[in-house]
C-alpha cells in the first residue's frame, strides 16, 4: 500500500510490491533521512536479487537524483557496487537505483560485533582497500570524485572481506577556482573541518575522513573532532606508526595532511610489511587485495632484457594462476606489436591505448592482454596519471606489468615509478656497461626510491650456466632475487620463425616457472589455473 502527503512517503512499501513490472520487494534492509533501501527479487532472473534504493526528494531536487545515478553507473572498480538500473524519477517525488546486494555487515555492524576492538592489521587492512577506492574516485575521473560522507556506516565487508563503498548521496566532482562547496553536508564525528567551513572540499577532504574512521575504530568509538586526543592516549597498543598515519590524515589544514590516497597506501604497505618481517606480499585485508599489482620493468642499460623479462613474468604469473596486462611504455622504438605479429595477430576492433580512452576488442588470452604502442609511435605518447589509472582499472587484471625499458627516466614516465608498487631492474651479465653514465643516474634514482620505500628488486638475467661466471652477481648494486638462464638462439628463433613468442615454447616456461617464482611467491600465494581474474574475488575455480 502507498501512502504519500506533499510528495513524502508515509510508509515504506510492502513485501510483494512490484516496481518497474520486474523488481518484487522482499523486506526493508535500511532506511536514511531521505532513503530507503529494499531487498528485491528479479522476476526477469531468477533467483538474482539486488539492493534497491529509493530516493525521495522535492521535485526540485530531481536533478540531483539523476546526478548521483549518473556518476555511479559511471564507476567500475571491485570497492563499489555495480549499478544495473535507474528509473521512476519522472514521478517527481522519489527515484529508484538498483545495485548488487552486498551480503555482508557494515564497518559499524562488524565494529559492534568484535566488541568495538578491531584488531589493527585488520583496521589498516581496510585502509588500504578504502585507499585504492579513494585513489580511483579521485585520480581515475576528468574530475576528481570527492565522496564527502567515508564513516563506518557506509561501507560494507562482503563474504571474501572485500570493503564496498556505499551511498554516493552527497558525492560532488571537485571544481578547478571554486572557493566554497555549494552544500555544506558531511556526517559529524567524519566530515573534515572545510565541509562545515567557507572553503571547498577537495580530495584531501576524504583523507580526513579515512582517518576518523580510523582513528574511531582504534579508539573504541572515539571521534577525534570532540575528543581531540593522541590515538595512544586512548589505545595504547595502537603502533607508533600506525598513530602517526592517523595523526597526519586528521590535521585541520589540509596542506599537512597526505596530499594523495597513493601516499597513505604506502605509509601503510611500509607499516604491514614491518610487521611481515619484510614480507612483500601485503594483503589489503584478510588475504584479499583487489587493485591492481603494478610493477614496473626497467633496464639499467640497452640489451639488457627488460621486454623478454616483462613477458616472461606475465606468462610465469598465468602458472601461477594470475592473470596480468602487460603495457608496453612511452619509448622511440615500440616492439611488442612485432613480437605479437600484429600483422596476423591484432584482433579486429582492437584500439591502441594512447590513441582513445574506450577500449576495443582486449589482445591476448584470457590470462594475458597485451596494451602494445602503435609500430610507428615514435615515443609520441601522452601518458597522464589520470589516463594510467584508467587504463590499470579496465584491463580488470590483478598484476598490470608495464615495461619500460631504458626510457623509464624521461619525461614520458613521470610519477610512474613513484605510483608502482615494485620496480624490477633487470642486467645481464656485461657489466661494464654499469659504468656507463645512463646508468649511473639509473642505479641513483632506483636507491632513493629505494630509501622512500619503494620495493626494488634486481634481476640478472641472461645468466650463463657456468658457476664460475656467476661472480658477476656482486658487482650488481643490491642481490639479485632472480637469475633467468641464458635462452640459446636456437630456441628464440625457432620461436620467431614459427610465429609465436619464445616465453610460450614449454621449455623456457619451465625455466621462467623455475627462475622467477622467488619474485613471483612475494607478490601472491600461488593457485591453481583458470584464476585469472582480480585477486581476492569469489567464484574463480581451481582447473
Amino acid at each position: 500500500m502507498l501512502s504519500w502527503k506533499g510528495g513524502i512517503r508515509l510508509k515504506t512499501l510492502d513485501p510483494g510490491v512490484v516496481l518497474a513490472n520486474r523488481y518484487r520487494i522482499v523486506k526493508v534492509l535500511g532506511t536514511g533521512g531521505t532513503s530507503t533501501v529494499y531487498l528485491a527479487d528479479d522476476a526477469k532472473l531468477n533467483g538474482k536479487r539486488w539492493a534497491l534504493k529509493e530516493i525521495r526528494f522535492d521535485p526540485k531536487d530531481a536533478g540531483r537524483f539523476m546526478a548521483e545515478a549518473g556518476m555511479m553507473t559511471r564507476l567500475n572498480h571491485a570497492h563499489l557496487p555495480d549499478i544495473v538500473d535507474v528509473f521512476g524519477a519522472e514521478s517527481g517525488y522519489c527515484g529508484y537505483v538498483v545495485m548488487d546486494y552486498i551480503e555482508g555487515p557494515t564497518l559499524k555492524e562488524q565494529f559492534e560485533q568484535y566488541g568495538r576492538k578491531l584488531p589493527v592489521r585488520l583496521v589498516a587492512g581496510y585502509a588500504l582497500q578504502l585507499c585504492e577506492v579513494l585513489r580511483y574516485l579521485h585520480e581515475g575521473h576528468e574530475k576528481p570524485i570527492i565522496y564527502r560522507d567515508l564513516k563506518p556506516s557506509n561501507i560494507m565487508i562482503d563474504r571474501s572481506g572485500l570493503i564496498k563503498l556505499v551511498d554516493f548521496g552527497i558525492a560532488r566532482s571537485f571544481t578547478e577556482g571554486s572557493s566554497a562547496d555549494t552544500v555544506r553536508i558531511g556526517t559529524v564525528g567524519f566530515a573534515a573541518p572545510e565541509q562545515f567551513g567557507e572553503s571547498q572540499s577537495d580530495v584531501r577532504t576524504d583523507l580526513y575522513s579515512l582517518g576518523a574512521v580510523m582513528y574511531f575504530l582504534l579508539s573504541g568509538g572515539g571521534y577525534y573532532y570532540s575528543m581531540q586526543k593522541p590515538l595512544r592516549q586512548l589505545n595504547a597498543d595502537v603502533p607508533d606508526m600506525i598513530a602517526a598515519i592517523v595523526g597526519k590524515l586528521l590535521r585541520t589544514d589540509p596542506q599537512e595532511r597526505f596530499q594523495s590516497a597513493a601516499e597513505v597506501k604506502r605509509s601503510l604497505e611500509r607499516w604491514l610489511q614491518s610487521e611481515s618481517g619484510g614480507d612483500s606480499a601485503v594483503p589489503s585485508a584478510l588475504g584479499a587485495p583487489s587493485a591492481p599489482k603494478v610493477v614496473v620493468v626497467c633496464s639499467l642499460y640497452p640489451g639488457a632484457g627488460a621486454t623478454f623479462t616483462a613477458l616472461g613474468i606475465a606468462k610465469a604469473l598465468e602458472i601461477f594462476g594470475y592473470g596480468s596486462a602487460v603495457i608496453e611504455g612511452p619509448r622511440d622504438s615500440p616492439e611488442l606489436y612485432g613480437l605479437l605479429f600484429g600483422e596476423r595477430n591484432m584482433p579486429a576492433g582492437y584500439r591502441y591505448y594512447t590513441e582513445t580512452d574506450t577500449p576495443g576488442a582486449v589482445w591476448g588470452q584470457e590470462a594475458v592482454a597485451w596494451y602494445p604502442l602503435p609500430p610507428q609511435s615514435g615515443g609520441e605518447t601522452s601518458w597522464s596519471a589520470e589516463r594510467r589509472l584508467m587504463l590499470f582499472y579496465k584491463t580488470k587484471k590483478p598484476f598490470i606489468v608495464i615495461d619500460a625499458g631504458t626510457q623509464w627516466l624521461s619525461a614520458d614516465y613521470a610519477g610512474v615509478t613513484d605510483e608502482a608498487d615494485t620496480i624490477v631492474a633487470v642486467v645481464d651479465p656485461f657489466v661494464h656497461k654499469l659504468a656507463f653514465p645512463q646508468a649511473a643516474a639509473r642505479i641513483k634514482e632506483l636507491e632513493r626510491l629505494a630509501a622512500a620505500g619503494k620495493q626494488i628488486h634486481y634481476i640478472a638475467n641472461k645468466t650463463p650456466q657456468s658457476s664460475s661466471c656467476r661472480e658477476w652477481y656482486q658487482l650488481l648494486p643490491q642481490t639479485a632475487i632472480c637469475a633467468i638462464p641464458f635462452i640459446d638462439h636456437e630456441t628464440a628463433v625457432g620461436a620467431c620463425w614459427n610465429g609465436t613468442l619464445v616465453q610460450d615454447r614449454p621449455e623456457v616456461l619451465r625455466v621462467l616457472e623455475k627462475s622467477l617464482q622467488p619474485l613471483l611467491s612475494g607478490w601472491a600465494p600461488r593457485r591453481g589455473r583458470k584464476r585469472w581474474g582480480w585477486l581476492g574475488r569469489r567464484g574463480d575455480a581451481d582447473s
